[in-house]
């Protein structure tokens, strides 16, 4: 028996796309919501479980549910951190609040949206966040954090600071956490914690990740995913060399400019432009324009 990895597209959304009570105890742990407004049930709004296209993005894997009170909830895992990622969750939120209006009808039926994003990855760095890995953003007056303007709210959570050993005050807020993190690759039940085995909750969800409980065409959706993280990944880091090797490219031939500029400087009490364009080779009017601007 092994555990396959909950962050997969295919294994979350059969653990939190198909059973109700997994995602429902997910979002009332994780989301900022009042004890006397607690998630108690859900429709989902997509239930499709198997991904309907091919994998070209290193995240895309999401849940979306309204609950009985009519607010909706969205639930995306990104694997990393990248500048759009924000933007894009306010997209899906903003087109989630706004699919709700109809022709002729009040706004003040509109009901909430909900987002919450669980990233591997950590996008606020420094000693300043160091301890938190929950991080919950909503429209607030800048003087006056109290004062909010309700429709749509944020929840990004860094997994990886948890894993470091940042734990949480609230017990199914760590059990959540721990078995997003570290079941994946165990071989059996006995080498995981006992406060998640003993959680009926988790425990099932943790029932949802054993590898002999998927077919054959999931376990090669599973793998496929894997690999699209994997060669986007390197796309990624290629880019970036490209981009730092660049950068040196230009910087060594703006230094080379700045101290050539300063030797011509350095010598306009000596020599005569011209001499000085000769020893450069370079155009006399380069000469003239760099002495003008110095």
């Amino acid at each position: 028996m092994r555990y396959l990895d909950p962050k997969n597209d295919i294994t979350f959304k059969k653990v939190f796309g198909v059973h109700k009570d997994l995602c429902m105890s997910l979002l009332n742990a994780l989301v900022s919501l009042p004890d006397d407004a607690k998630i108690t049930s859900i429709e989902y709004e997509d239930t499709s479980v198997l991904p309907t296209t091919e994998y070209n993005k290193n995240s895309v894997v999401d849940v979306k549910c309204v609950d009985s009170l009519g607010r909706h909830f969205i639930v995306e895992m990104q694997l990393y951190w990248s500048e759009s990622f924000m933007s894009r969750a306010l997209l899906n939120a903003a087109k989630t609040y706004v699919n709700q209006t109809k022709k002729g009808q009040h706004f003040n039926t509109i009901k909430p949206v909900y987002s919450l994003c669980l990233l591997n990855d950590i996008f606020l760095k420094g000693d300043k966040y160091k301890n938190e890995f929950i991080h919950h953003y909503a429209l607030c007056n800048d003087n006056h954090s109290d004062l909010k303007i309700e429709g749509i709210e944020f929840v990004f959570v860094e997994m990886p600071k948890f894993k470091a050993g940042c734990k949480a005050s609230k017990t199914d807020v760590n059990n959540w956490m721990s078995f997003l993190n570290d079941v994946d690759g165990k071989e059996s039940i006995d080498e995981l914690p006992q406060e998640l085995v003993s959680n009926p909750l988790i425990k099932k969800a943790i029932d949802c990740l054993e590898e002999s409980s998927y077919t054959s065409l999931e376990r090669a959706y599973y793998d496929k995913y894997w690999d699209a993280v994997s060669r986007e990944l390197s796309s990624l880091d290629d880019a970036e060399n490209r981009g730092i090797k660049k950068g040196r490219a230009e910087g060594l031939v703006e230094g080379a400019n700045n101290e050539r500029i300063s030797n011509i400087v350095a010598l306009r009490n000596v020599l005569p432009p011209e001499k000085i364009a000769e020893a450069f080779h370079i155009d006399i009017s380069e000469v003239l324009k760099i002495l003008k601007e110095m």
